[in-house]
This record gives C-alpha cells, sequence and structure tokens, in this order.
C-alpha cells in the first residue's frame, strides 16, 4: 500500500513541480522568469490547482494546508468572487522590460510581493518531499 501511495504522489509530483517552480520563478525574478507572462503564470496556477486538487486524498493535510496558502495568499491573492486572482508580485523595472510583458500584464499583479514567499515555497517543498519519501509521516 506505502508503496502504491508513493508512486501515485511522485506521478503528480512529476506534473506539479516544475509549473510551481515556474510560478516561484517569474515572482522571484530568478532563472528563465523573463519569458513568462502573467497570462501564463495564471494559467500555470489553473493547471496545478487542478492536480493538486484532484489527488488531495494523498497529500499530507500538512502539505495541502501549505500549498493551499501558497497559492490562495502568498504567490496569489484572492479577488471578489467572480475575479481571478491577482499575481502577488513587484511590477520591477526588469518586469517592464521582459519579454513576457504585455499590455494587460500590470492588470494581473498585486505590485507587492509576499514577505514570506520565499519562506512558504521552502516549507511547501520541504512538506512535499517528506510525502515523499515518508508516505506515513505526519
Amino acid at each position: 500500500m506505502t508503496v502504491k501511495l508513493t508512486d501515485r504522489r511522485l506521478s503528480v509530483y512529476d506534473r506539479i513541480s516544475l509549473p510551481l517552480n515556474n510560478i516561484y520563478c517569474y515572482i522571484e525574478e530568478v532563472c528563465d522568469w523573463e519569458t513568462l507572462s502573467a497570462e501564463e503564470v495564471k494559467a500555470i496556477r489553473k493547471v496545478v490547482n487542478r492536480h493538486m486538487h484532484a489527488e488531495r486524498a494523498i497529500w499530507s493535510p500538512e502539505t495541502f494546508r501549505l500549498y493551499m496558502r501558497y497559492m490562495d495568499s502568498v504567490a496569489f491573492q484572492r479577488q471578489k468572487k467572480g475575479q481571478e486572482a491577482k499575481i502577488r508580485a513587484e511590477i520591477s523595472r526588469q518586469r517592464l522590460y521582459s519579454a513576457g510583458w504585455e499590455e494587460n500584464s500590470a492588470e494581473l499583479l498585486t505590485g507587492e510581493k509576499s514577505s514570506e514567499h520565499q519562506t512558504l515555497y521552502r516549507q511547501l517543498s520541504d512538506s512535499l518531499a517528506a510525502d515523499l519519501i515518508y508516505p506515513g509521516y505526519r
């Protein structure tokens, strides 16, 4: 049973790890973040959410709690009902001149980055790793 759970988690992790990292890189302006547009980052969020919510039962409660906090308040800021979440990222000079910047990009960003962004992403990554290595952990 444990091997099957680990395999299932690994399968989902393989589908979300790079997209989740792309969100992180876009917000932090590291790696190849400038190739992504704000529209693409929002689309990535939807894909990752689809996988994580569909497979919620396989993750520990702590991992899913950290995931929801990261996606709904740290990396993105939920808006009023019926409005899509905005990306919690600064509108820096580098961003304005990046290849991914488009006319409507400013409307998709909050203009500020959460002070918890790096810390919570690391906690989420550690929690995902713990679920992959120790399925019965927690």
